[in-house]
């Protein structure tokens, strides 16, 4: 519901630490376990400290609850969820999951094309701090883009 959104976005927007913040949704996530913004918010802290693995428990608990998202920004949301989703597989080894994702992320996003680099940008914000990962990512996304025809970036 709106009232439920307006106090999770009143969570993240206040001017507390990003420590006590998150402590406040996860507190919010257990108390409100059909919302989904809160589940996302979670997996991308996480994956910005480089916890995977609790990142892809909250990603796995936002996919159950997405039929709940608000309808502001859910298309993006969706395709950052599905993106983090590849990464984490692509970090694993299972391409093949990794590229049922990216298709899915893909879907989601407006904006989606891919640049020169093989790379799609929703991408760029939820890489882990690694070399090794982002090689993995382009070269997954360049035989993902010759495979399927993609807007290119010029």
């Amino acid at each position: 519901s709106n009232k439920v959104q307006d106090e999770f976005l009143s969570l993240i927007e206040s001017n507390k630490s990003q420590n006590e913040i998150v402590s406040l949704v996860k507190d919010f996530e257990i108390n409100h376990p059909k919302h989904f913004e809160s589940k996302l918010y979670l997996a991308e802290y996480f994956i910005s400290i480089d916890d995977v693995g609790s990142a892809f428990e909250y990603l796995k608990r936002a996919e159950i609850t997405k039929k709940n998202a608000v309808k502001n920004n859910r298309d993006e949301n969706f395709s950052r969820m599905y993106g983090n989703l590849a990464i984490i597989h692509l970090s694993n080894g299972e391409l093949e999951i990794a590229e049922e994702y990216v298709t899915k992320a893909i879907k989601y996003d407006k904006n989606a094309s891919i640049d020169e680099n093989g790379v799609c940008p929703f991408m760029y914000p939820c890489l882990f701090n690694s070399n090794k990962l982002l090689s993995i990512i382009r070269f997954t996304f360049t035989i993902f883009s010759l495979s399927k025809p993609a807007k290119r970036v010029v």
